[in-house]
């Protein structure tokens, strides 16, 4: 798996499963967030800075902007 791709697996993750009503839900987000942890500490510490990197745009204190987002990796 390159960069380009674990980029848009982050960018389809449920970043808020842990407030779902629906237990499946906070299941299926769980299971997702364990994989996308794996792959970052199989592949290295670029897809850790980049897992990193969607965390903190989608809980940190301040308010979101467009120059916060994570940009998408330009080499594959």
């Amino acid at each position: 798996m390159n960069l380009t791709n674990y980029y848009d697996m982050l960018v389809r993750h449920d970043w808020y499963y842990t407030y779902s009503d629906d237990h499946r839900y906070y299941l299926r987000g769980r299971d997702k967030e364990i994989e996308l942890l794996k792959i970052a500490g199989e592949l290295g510490k670029e897809y850790k800075d980049l897992y990193d990197s969607f965390h903190h745009y989608y809980f940190k204190e301040t308010v979101w902007s467009e120059d916060s987002y994570p940009k998408r990796p330009t080499n594959a």
